[in-house]
């Protein structure tokens, strides 16, 4: 990845949002939302692809996972408005998604598998 692909993933994330908006009639604070969560899933791939180890690739995968929520879950509701939440609800579950609950998982099978290898390394 070269270093001004990665400059084109931040200002776009970070600039673009007014502007996609302002061309679509929508909310800025949607398309903030959208494009934070695909600058997300970018640079998780990238940090993935980078240290190319197994582990790596499964944090990395877990990060693409929640920043890819991030993007979808918020695109799942109207563009035009902020989505009416109720208290403690986040955007996937007033969506009708109950994706949320997989992240524990995901995060107990990489930590234990860190936990093996770590154990393995020095023969525990």
């Amino acid at each position: 990845m070269s270093i001004p692909a990665l400059l084109l993933i931040a200002a776009v994330a970070h600039l673009a949002p007014d502007h996609i908006a302002e061309l679509l009639g929508q909310s800025p604070p949607a398309w903030e939302y959208v494009l934070r969560g695909i600058e997300g899933v970018a640079l998780w791939g990238i940090a993935g692809t980078h240290y190319r180890t197994p582990e790596a690739w499964a944090i990395a995968a877990y990060g693409m996972w929640e920043s890819a929520q991030l993007t979808a879950c918020r695109a799942a509701h109207s563009m035009f408005n902020a989505p009416r939440l109720e208290p403690g609800e986040g955007l996937c579950t007033a969506a009708g998604w109950q994706i949320g609950y997989w992240a524990p998982a995901i995060v107990a099978v990489i930590a234990f598998a860190l936990a093996l290898k770590l154990a393995k390394s020095h023969n525990l």
